[in-house]
C-alpha cells in the first residue's frame, strides 16, 4: 500500500519535472530503464544549453582556456540584451524554476 503511494508521488513529480504531459505515456513506470535514463539525460542537457545560452554561466564547456574566460564573463547576456529571444529559448525548457 505505501509503495503504490510513494509510485504515485514519484510519477506525478517526473512527469512534472520531465515536462511530460501524455499521462499514459509509460517512461516514467521503472526509474532504472536505459530509456528512463536516456530521457532524463536529454532533457536536462537541453536544459542545460539553454541556461547557459541566455545567463553565461560558469564553469562551462564552451571555455577551453583562461584567456577565454574574461571574455565569456564579460559578453552581454542574452537575457539582458534579447529579452524576446530568451523567450524563444525557454519555450522548450521544462520548468522547474519561474522566471
Amino acid at each position: 500500500m505505501f509503495f503504490d503511494g510513494f509510485f504515485f508521488i514519484f510519477s506525478f513529480v517526473c512527469r512534472q519535472i520531465l515536462g511530460i504531459k501524455d499521462e499514459n505515456d509509460s517512461i516514467v513506470d521503472d526509474p532504472c530503464t536505459n530509456e528512463f535514463y536516456d530521457y532524463f539525460r536529454e532533457t536536462a542537457r537541453k536544459n542545460g544549453e539553454i541556461y547557459e545560452t541566455v545567463f553565461n554561466t560558469l564553469p562551462t564547456n564552451k571555455i577551453r582556456s583562461f584567456a577565454q574566460i574574461e571574455d565569456y564573463v564579460y559578453r552581454p547576456k542574452l537575457a539582458k540584451t534579447d529579452p524576446i529571444a530568451v523567450n524563444q529559448q525557454k519555450k522548450p525548457l521544462i520548468r522547474l524554476f519561474h522566471f
